[in-house]
């Protein structure tokens, strides 16, 4: 009887251990492919890593170019608003020294 529970756990030992050494090399595959899969991203992400940077940049010169452009805007029509009022000082002037 007792032969027999020691061949049952040997055998039983024997699956875990086949059981245990497949799991490890699945876990040995998918770590590869996970680690060519990084590799790959990293390799993809760089670049776009770049490119997005130098957009940023871009957008950034723009803004800034937007900004100086409106500035100028705002001093042009403040020195039309300035020739408005002082042509209508001028018209008023007139119209009193001709009256």
């Amino acid at each position: 009887m007792n032969q027999i529970w020691v061949a049952l756990m040997t055998i039983a030992f024997l699956i875990f251990v086949c059981f245990l050494v497949y799991v490890l090399l699945e876990l040995r595959k998918s770590a590869r492919a996970l680690t060519d899969f990084l590799r790959t991203t990293e390799g993809s992400l760089k670049p776009t890593l770049e490119e997005l940077q130098h957009t940023l940049k871009s957008m950034r010169q723009v803004t800034d170019d937007i900004n100086s452009v409106t500035a100028d805007i705002r001093l042009i029509s403040g020195s039309a608003r300035d020739i408005g009022q002082n042509l209508k000082k001028i018209s008023m002037l007139l119209n009193e020294a001709g009256s």
